[in-house]
């Protein structure tokens, strides 16, 4: 390595941990982006070369919804078998994030102790953080429109996905959803050795006065996909009668699945070498698929079924999906929300939940939220007018407050359950304080509102800091 490259490699790292650390001196957030701006800056090519001192390589996670919760479950699997794991766990999942972490865990020197890199990554990274990392794997969790201002149509999002598998080599490895006809599709150009997980279940999807199909039409001849059965939104057992196209074979499946409610599930996973009953502790339908790409990932890298039953078992929900936290006698879930199909299957969980009696929704427009907002008028809220406990409430708050009222009386909610407070830190005392003890309270949110009402929280002693939960 050139001196001059060395002498910039290891001043991009000091800048960057000297950034991390005053960010969180000044409280200006956990420092997992700017850092890694700050490194690029110094060193553009510091991201390809921490990338090479993984001695297992690195494993990427992507898709539009599930990816920092597969990401997670994924890691509490492999470092159960000892491996030392670099993540970026936050959900920094752009150029910046991925680089600010890897920089977190480097030596001055640009070396790292960490086995294996686990990397979340935006699906519009992929192509870059694909040729700088040089991952060893790829899972792809699904494929539904989000941020239509920064992805466009589906057909983008899975062109871009598809330009970074294209960078496996055939010794990698592409992890991909069955059941979703656009991630399914993406298999067949891929050069790398294809899993692919899907379901097998009895379950139907039982959200059919509000279900979103984000499209049903065959990628390869654009002929209208018939379905078997469906899971959620366009995700199932399909066949396209035009071009034969139709489900793959699927190497990891769940079957037997029995539904605990707010408690989660229990199901069977079925392998290629075996078969294992697993107890999910985590609510919303989503979530086992979720299970299921980390499950199908950690097996082909050898752990064993039974090692990964008893670590998806243990595993806990991603910091604001489904997390959990008791504030004032109340059980209060915290539940990110982002695009029409997140935003549905949320609700449905919410409702068939009982979580729905005191529930607030804050939404912001920021960039890492999207500017575009017109996806609420996509989103299922009529499911709350359904809800008809006396003295319920329901408050809308951030910077898109208003918005969020219209579409809630447009769906019907009763305006006299509703208020609306813009300050985030004022709705959620007041949407706890109404709540009886020993209720539950949901706060739905969009991603910088979700990190504004946690900065809350944690200012106030509820929660420990995202960066270190």
């Amino acid at each position: 390595m050139p001196l001059t490259d060395r002498m910039r490699l290891c001043a991009g790292i000091a800048a960057g941990k000297g950034a991390a650390g005053l960010c969180r001196i000044l409280r200006a957030g956990g420092g997992t982006n700017w850092p890694g701006k700050i490194s690029l800056a110094i060193y553009p090519k510091m991201l390809s070369r921490l990338s090479r001192e993984f001695r297992l390589g690195s494993i990427m996670v992507t898709g539009t919804n599930g990816k920092t919760t597969a990401a997670k479950m994924l890691a509490h699997i492999l470092s159960g078998l000892g491996w030392k794991i670099s993540s970026n766990f936050t959900g920094a999942n752009l150029l910046a994030g991925v680089t600010a972490a890897m920089v977190r865990d480097a030596g001055l020197t640009g070396r790292i102790s960490s086995d294996l890199a686990l990397l979340e990554a935006d699906e519009a990274s992929v192509p870059r953080l694909s040729s700088d990392i040089r991952p060893h794997a790829i899972i792809v969790t699904n494929i539904f429109k989000d941020q239509l201002d920064r992805y466009g149509e589906l057909n983008n999002t899975a062109a871009l996905i598809g330009r970074g598998l294209a960078q496996l080599e055939r010794d990698d490895y592409a992890f991909l959803n069955a059941d979703d006809p656009y991630v399914a599709a993406l298999g067949k150009a891929v050069k790398a050795r294809v899993v692919y997980f899907g379901m097998s279940c009895d379950y139907e999807d039982s959200n059919k006065e509000f279900k979103i199909t984000e499209s049903r039409y065959c990628r390869g001849c654009g002929g209208y996909l018939t379905y078997k059965k469906t899971y959620y939104s366009h995700l199932g057992d399909y066949f396209c009668s035009r071009c034969g196209f139709k489900r793959p074979d699927i190497d990891f499946t769940v079957a037997g699945l029995r539904v605990k409610g707010v408690e989660g599930y229990t199901l069977r996973l079925i392998a290629p070498r075996g078969k294992v009953e697993i107890d999910l502790k985590l609510p919303g339908f989503y979530n086992i698929y979720n299970a299921l790409a980390a499950a199908a990932c950690a097996a082909t890298y050898g752990a064993d079924l039974g090692f990964i039953r008893d670590r998806l078992s243990s595993s806990t929900s991603a910091f604001g999906r489904m997390e959990q936290v008791y504030i004032k006698s109340r059980q209060v879930f915290i539940v990110l929300v982002k695009n029409p199909v997140s935003l549905n299957e949320a609700l449905h969980t919410v409702v068939e939940a009982g979580l729905a009696g005191y529930i607030m929704i804050a939404v912001n427009d920021n960039f890492s939220d999207g500017r575009d907002i017109s996806w609420l008028w996509d989103g299922g809220f009529e499911m709350l007018k359904h809800k008809s406990d006396a003295g319920r409430k329901v408050l809308v708050s951030g910077i898109r407050a208003e918005d969020m009222a219209l579409r809630l009386k447009y769906a019907g909610v009763d305006c006299g359950s509703m208020v609306v407070e813009k300050d985030i830190a004022k709705a959620m005392e007041a949407i706890i304080s109404a709540a009886p003890e020993g209720a539950p309270v949901c706060i739905m949110c969009t991603y910088t509102a979700m990190l504004s009402l946690r900065s809350i929280m944690e200012h106030r002693g509820y929660l420990s800091r995202y960066w270190e939960a």
